[in-house]
C-alpha cells in the first residue's frame, strides 16, 4: 500500500442553504449568506489548501482534493 487513499472524499461545502438542508458528515460546512461571501470564502479555502471548487447549481459548492 502507498499510503494513498484510493477514494476521493469530500474537503468542505459551501452554501447558502440553511443547516437543516445541508449536513456534511465528516466535512465542514459554510454557512454563507449570499454569493459574493460564497465566493469569498470557497476561493481562500481553494488557494490555501490546493482544492477544486465544485459548483453543484443549488446554491452548494463541494471543495474536493485535486
Amino acid at each position: 500500500m502507498s499510503g494513498i487513499p484510493t477514494t476521493r472524499s469530500v474537503f468542505a461545502i459551501v452554501t447558502l442553504k440553511s443547516p437543516q438542508e445541508v449536513q456534511g458528515g465528516m466535512a465542514p460546512v459554510f454557512y454563507v449568506k449570499n454569493q459574493e461571501e460564497q465566493e469569498h470564502i470557497a476561493m481562500w479555502i481553494s488557494r490555501i489548501t490546493s482544492v477544486a471548487v465544485h459548483d453543484l447549481q443549488d446554491g452548494t459548492w463541494l471543495l474536493m482534493p485535486i
